[in-house]
């Protein structure tokens, strides 16, 4: 079987909170690998149109805790994180934040991966803005402690 060193993934529980959530992974030695994650946040969360739209950066670097090949196994995962958010009335937010996600990947069929991961982030946003949602409601920052979790489905090439 020919190793693979690319992956090309799209997390499949982001569209029930108005997102489309696209990673792209890419092997660095035996049991390492980078990826790169881009958020986008539609303002329409379950056909509920809240008015806020964003998106988020994730760059991450995976450690797997035994060779690998093919990109499969178990891993931990530290990532940083950069997003901008925005309402109807131009006004913005950003954000960072940091965390780590544990996981398991595996391959199916020599070229399709599955990814799930679950771990803890923290947000902390910036700009004094209130973001107003579309019903005219400040939101409120929603800095702090989050669950950050996925299923990611994709093609190894």
């Amino acid at each position: 079987m020919d190793e693979k060193n690319s992956a090309i993934k799209i997390n499949i529980l982001s569209p029930f909170v108005g997102a489309l959530s696209v990673q792209y992974e890419s092997r660095i030695n035996n049991d390492r690998s980078y990826q790169i994650g881009l958020n986008y946040f539609s303002g329409e969360i379950l056909k509920t149109y809240i008015g806020i739209k964003g998106f988020v950066f994730t760059p991450e670097y995976r450690f797997y805790f035994r060779d690998f090949k093919n990109m499969r196994g178990f891993y931990v995962q530290p990532f940083l994180r950069y997003g901008e958010f925005w309402d109807n009335k131009s006004n913005t937010i950003k954000m960072m934040g940091t965390g780590y996600v544990l996981g398991l990947q595996n391959v199916f069929f020599k070229k399709i991966v599955i990814d799930l991961y679950l771990g803890p982030l923290y947000t902390k946003f910036f700009d004094n803005n209130n973001l107003i949602n579309s019903r005219g409601q400040n939101i409120q920052d929603p800095e702090g402690l989050w669950i950050r979790g996925g299923i990611t489905v994709g093609y190894l090439f």
